[in-house]
């Protein structure tokens, strides 16, 4: 079992003391590549990432799957949630192993009367949204090795780790791209000395430097917003 040995999520920790539903918190663990819920189905429970990372994704053409969003310990799935939605928009699947805090739906609500909590949880909606709009904008218009870069280096953000186990196969069904195209786009990147790639599917970042020097315009700007809101609510 991840559990840590303190646990921390940005977002339940804005809410007072006296608010948290301790009890009312259920601790979860998931695998990676582990679909956590479908699309259009009742949301199940407000999951709050301790360690790990969730990407939320969306259907597209001939039945493949592609992420408009990355979720750590910073946030929370599924957001539509906070604004009043009963069924999920997105899948969800945990793009690393990792833990988690879920809170029923009705928990979930009443606890939203905490102004901190809602506070918190309003900033990261925004934050949120621009993820997605920037998400589904690198995957239109942006190369496979930018968007690949990108996914790597929000998944650092999130997990501050160097090292994933992360197959070229599921990093391609993520994207919603063949795997040859994966496959390319790692081996130039190993060939510049930026990541390790292993028969085993593990994946190190080796040259932070070099990935920051090829990221593209959409990352920068998801970077400089999750930035903000991790001061604004006081850091980890």
């Amino acid at each position: 079992m991840l559990l840590s040995a303190s646990p921390e999520n940005l977002l339940l920790r804005a809410a007072s003391r006296a608010r948290r539903p301790s009890g009312q918190l259920k601790h979860v663990v998931f695998e990676a590549g582990q679909q956590l819920w479908a699309a259009d189905v009742p949301i199940p429970y407000a999951l709050f990432p301790l360690r790990g990372v969730v990407s939320l994704q969306v259907a597209v053409d001939r039945g493949r799957q592609a992420d408009i969003g990355l979720v750590g310990r910073e946030g929370y799935a599924e957001v539509p949630f906070l604004q009043g939605a009963d069924r999920t928009r997105m899948i969800a699947v945990a793009l690393t192993a990792g833990e988690a805090l879920v809170i029923q739906p009705d928990l979930f609500r009443a606890y939203l009367s905490d102004a901190g909590f809602r506070e918190a949880m309003e900033r990261y909606m925004r934050m949120f949204m621009m993820m997605l709009s920037q998400m589904s904008v690198c995957n239109r218009v942006h190369t496979i090795e930018k968007s690949f870069i990108g996914r790597l280096l929000l998944m650092q953000d999130r997990t501050q780790a160097d090292s994933f186990q992360l197959t070229q196969d599921f990093f391609s069904r993520v994207l919603g791209v063949r795997k040859a195209t994966i496959s390319r786009a790692a081996a130039r990147l190993q060939e510049q000395g930026a990541i390790r790639y292993d028969r085993r599917g593990r994946l190190t970042i080796l040259d932070r430097r070099k990935l920051d020097g090829q990221s593209c315009s959409c990352y920068q700007a998801i970077k400089a917003e999750s930035d903000h809101l991790i001061a604004a609510l006081g850091g980890f």
